[in-house]
């Protein structure tokens, strides 16, 4: 038995903003909410700040 086994290390996620998704996948604001909406499309993240702050969305977006 192993007893110096260490854990497995736990994927990090970039959060980037709404415009970044857009400017890397091409597709617009309303085409990547109707993504999210059916389920085709990673969901954003609500991380808080001032309410005019665009919505996040991790690096699942990136790898979409």
């Amino acid at each position: 038995m192993n007893t110096n086994s260490q854990p497995t290390p736990k994927t990090k996620h970039r959060f980037i903003r709404l415009s970044e998704v857009m400017s890397r996948t091409g597709y617009g604001r309303t085409s990547i909410y109707r993504k999210m909406e059916d389920g085709s499309f990673p969901k954003s993240l609500k991380l808080g700040g001032p309410p005019k702050d665009p919505n996040e969305f991790d690096s699942r977006a990136i790898a979409w």
